[in-house]
């Protein structure tokens, strides 16, 4: 019986490690992929285009790895998307670019 419970309790450790790893491993894969930020983009809170033709009309975004996008001073002080708050997913992953 204990030894049953030692060889059940070593495969089940290999499995969440495998698990894990197999979990970090696409994490890392989605984090390190571009996010694309379109002309044609807006903020979802002003309603003003992400990017401006004019390099002295530009603003800093934050662009969420759920891709949404945002300029940065239209964000709450908490930096979380408030489009995946208002839908019900959270995301506090987020990338920011700045203009300098």
């Amino acid at each position: 019986d204990y030894n049953l419970q030692i060889c059940l309790e070593e495969g089940f450790k290999k499995i969440l490690v495998a698990d894990c790893y197999s979990l970090l491993k696409r994490q890392v894969s989605s984090m390190s992929k571009g996010v694309k930020v379109s002309g044609e983009m807006v903020c979802p809170v002003c309603s003003e285009g992400l990017l401006a033709r004019d390099p002295t009309r530009m603003q800093n975004l934050v662009v969420f790895n759920c891709r949404h996008a945002f300029h940065t001073e239209c964000l709450p002080e908490d930096n979380i998307c408030t489009q995946c708050c208002a839908a019900g997913k959270f995301s506090s992953n987020y990338t920011y670019y700045n203009k300098d």
